[in-house]
């Protein structure tokens, strides 16, 4: 994780999001109209923080999912059914 977990109380900025997850400010968005990370709205705003636990929860999700997706990858490849490329 790139941000330090001291202060977990700390609000973060879309932006900030997006560096810390290596995507755009857009992506972030997308991902909190999706409802797939949660916001805070500030009062009288359109802007938003997201909570750094909330971050974190995200960041955790994704790694699971990515490591559920090699282990199907891998075990296709083990069947040696030829990829579309793989002509």
């Amino acid at each position: 994780m790139n941000f330090d977990k001291s202060n977990e109380a700390t609000d973060l900025t879309p932006t900030e999001v997006g560096e810390i997850l290596g995507v755009s400010k857009q992506f972030v968005d997308r991902l909190i109209a999706q409802g797939k990370l949660t916001c805070v709205r500030l009062p009288g705003s359109t802007h938003c923080r997201i909570p750094t636990e909330e971050v974190s929860r995200f960041e955790k999700d994704r790694a699971m999912r990515r490591r559920t997706q090699a282990k199907a990858v891998r075990k296709l490849d083990a069947t040696g059914v030829p990829w579309e490329d793989d002509k």
